[in-house]
C-alpha cells in the first residue's frame, strides 16, 4: 500500500504537469519545476504519513523500527563514510558501462529532468529548494521507505540475497530513469549492506545524502562554468 500510494501520487503529479503544459498554464521552466517540486513534496509528505501510520502511535516507534539509536554516532558516521567511499567509483564505472551498452543497443537516452533543472534554472530560490529536496529531504524519506520498510520485509520474505536484489531493483526503478538504473542499483546494494552492518538507518540516510550532495555539487560547478 505504501509503494502504491507513492506511485499513484507521482503519476498524478506528472499527469497534471503534462495537462497544464498542454493548456499553456505552465509556459516557463521555472513554473514547471515549481509544480513538480510541490508534487514531490506532497508525495514525500504522504510517505511520511503512511510510514507513521504503519508504525503506529507508540512513543519511540521510529527508533525501534529503524534502529536510529543503534551503535551511536561514531559507528553511524563510520558506516556512512565507508559506504560512500565504497560506492563512488564503482557507481561511476557502472554508469559509464551501462550508458555505453544502452548506446550500443540504440536505447533512447535522456538526461534526468533534475539535471536540466539545475543547469538551466535562473531563479536562485528554486535552485536552493531543489538542493534541499535532493540532499536533505529525498534521502530521509527514501531510506525510511526502501531500507526501513521494504528491505526488512523482502529479506524476511525472500531471504537475504534475493531480498537485497529485489529491493535494489525497486529503488533503481523508482527513479524512472533508464540510464541511471545501474549506478542506482549499485547504490541501493551498498545502502542495504550499510544498514545490515550498522543496524542504523541514520547511516543510510547520511550515505544517501552524501552521494546526492556530490552529484549536486558537480552540477552546480558545471552550471557556474557554463554561465
Amino acid at each position: 500500500a505504501l509503494g502504491a500510494a507513492l506511485l499513484a501520487t507521482i503519476l498524478l503529479t506528472n499527469a497534471l504537469g503534462l495537462l497544464a503544459k498542454r493548456l499553456l498554464l505552465l509556459d516557463t521552466l521555472e513554473a514547471r519545476v515549481g509544480f513538480h517540486v510541490i508534487g514531490f513534496a506532497l508525495a514525500y509528505s504522504l510517505i511520511f504519513a503512511l510510514v507513521h501510520h504503519f508504525l503506529g502511535e507508540a512513543r519511540g516507534a521510529w527508533r525501534r523500527a529503524f534502529g536510529l539509536s543503534a551503535g551511536g554516532w561514531r559507528r553511524t558516521s563510520l558506516a556512512a563514510a565507508a559506504g560512500l567511499l565504497t560506492v563512488i567509483v564503482p557507481a561511476k564505472l557502472a554508469g559509464a558501462a551501462w550508458h555505453a551498452w544502452l548506446v550500443h543497443m540504440g536505447a533512447p537516452l535522456e538526461p534526468q529532468p533534475v539535471v536540466e533543472w539545475f543547469l538551466k534554472l535562473r531563479d536562485p530560490r528554486l535552485v536552493a529548494l531543489l538542493v534541499v529536496l535532493t540532499v536533505a529531504v529525498a534521502p530521509v524519506v527514501e531510506e525510511a521507505l526502501f531500507r526501513g520498510i521494504f528491505h526488512p520485509f523482502l529479506r524476511e520474505r525472500f531471504g537475504p540475497a534475493l531480498g537485497l536484489t529485489l529491493g535494489a531493483l525497486a529503488f533503481a526503478g523508482f527513479h524512472l530513469h533508464l540510464p541511471s538504473l545501474a549506478p542506482l542499483f549499485l547504490l541501493a546494494v551498498v545502502l542495504a549492506l550499510t544498514y545490515e552492518w550498522s543496524g542504523n538507518l541514520a547511516a543510510c540516510m547520511a550515505l544517501h545524502a552524501g552521494f546526492n550532495a556530490l552529484a549536486v555539487t558537480g552540477l552546480l560547478v558545471r552550471r557556474a562554468a557554463e554561465s
